[in-house]
């Protein structure tokens, strides 16, 4: 046998008597995994529901969200819709974002039936990883005690009139 390939032989001896031995010790070895994004499974509105129809802003703050590795995060709000028109003049628009507050207009067609908000959003943790995620929040029907019914998210908030993105 070379010299070479006897070197190669001990090589491999020692790191299967190193690899041996660090096992039984109980040393950990480290390992790298990936830091993970929030999670936003459990992402809810805060109030649940706007109960009223007098036309003032009521902020909203979204709860519930979560890092799997325990790392701060931020929330950032990107867009508001909702399922009715925006109101225009002195009541336009519907929805402020203000950071990770949105500020919800209490106002509903008081023909139709009850208003949801689309709240979507952007998680980001310290180590820069980011969900996006979205949740509901209703201005419920005053009347009979119905429910309010999701029509499509159409409109966007922060604008007069009904216009998308």
């Amino acid at each position: 046998m070379g010299l070479t390939r006897w070197m190669f032989a001990v090589g491999l001896v020692f790191a299967l008597v190193l690899t041996i031995s660090v096992l039984q010790s109980g040393t950990a070895i480290a390992t790298s995994h990936p830091n993970e994004p929030p999670d936003c499974t459990n992402a809810v509105p805060s109030p649940a529901a706007i109960g009223k129809n007098n036309k003032k802003f009521v902020p909203v703050n979204l709860v519930g969200v979560t890092d799997p590795d325990g790392d701060e995060f931020t929330i950032s709000i990107f867009s508001i819709r909702q399922d009715e028109p925006v109101g225009t003049g002195k009541h336009a628009p519907d929805a402020i974002i203000d950071g990770g507050t949105a500020h919800l207009r209490a106002e509903r067609d008081g023909k139709g039936d009850g208003r949801f908000y689309q709240i979507v959003f952007v998680a980001t943790n310290d180590s820069g990883y980011s969900a996006f995620c979205q949740t509901l929040i209703a201005v419920t029907v005053a009347k009979g005690n119905k429910e309010p019914v999701l029509g499509g998210l159409d409109c966007n908030s922060a604008k007069p009139g009904c216009v998308g993105f």
